[in-house]
């Protein structure tokens, strides 16, 4: 059970991850750099029963021992692709099948236009459900997920609210 989420974790943040950061040749000098991490956030860690995971494809990563549900954040900051908040939601929506699009909402966040969307959708024919806040600031990129097992997505949803509100870029 929580192999699957963890494969959806990777799934989708590595697919964000080639799909905004291109394919880079090292023998070409005018390809495009792979993007930066961002500095100087603040946020509060998920608590409960999350605890935090190694992923290289994201900034930082925490799973429900429990259930799976896991919390993330990826960041890429002078990228030379531009790409808008719905191309962003896009590229993370790729590495799912059967997507339903349940609610998406443009907002202000951290001073800045953001997207919210929550999509239903399958990995590997595990229906799963994921939220995403969706934002840039000061030339940087921002995604913030919350992904489990539909039947258990509701268990975490508090503290992914927390987690979004606490979130503060530079």
């Amino acid at each position: 059970m929580m192999g699957h989420l963890f494969k959806l974790g990777i799934v989708l943040v590595t697919a964000g991850y080639l799909f905004a950061a291109g394919c880079v040749s090292i023998d070409n000098p005018l390809a495009a750099p792979i993007p930066k991490k961002a500095t100087d956030l603040f946020f509060t860690a998920p608590a409960h029963e999350f605890k935090e995971i190694k992923n290289n494809t994201v900034d930082r990563a925490w799973q429900d021992t429990k259930n799976g549900n896991t919390i993330a954040y990826l960041s890429e900051c002078n990228a030379k692709t531009e790409s808008s908040l719905k191309g962003m939601e896009a590229e993370n929506l790729a590495a799912l099948t059967n997507v339903e699009i349940t609610d998406s909402k443009e907002y202000i966040f951290n001073e800045r236009e953001a997207l919210m969307t929550t999509v239903n959708g399958q990995v590997d024919g595990v229906d799963i459900k994921l939220r995403l806040v969706i934002f840039k600031k000061n030339g940087c990129n921002f995604t913030l997920s919350f992904v489990g097992r539909k039947k258990f997505f509701g268990q975490g949803e508090k503290i992914f609210k927390s987690f979004v509100e606490d979130f503060k870029a530079p």
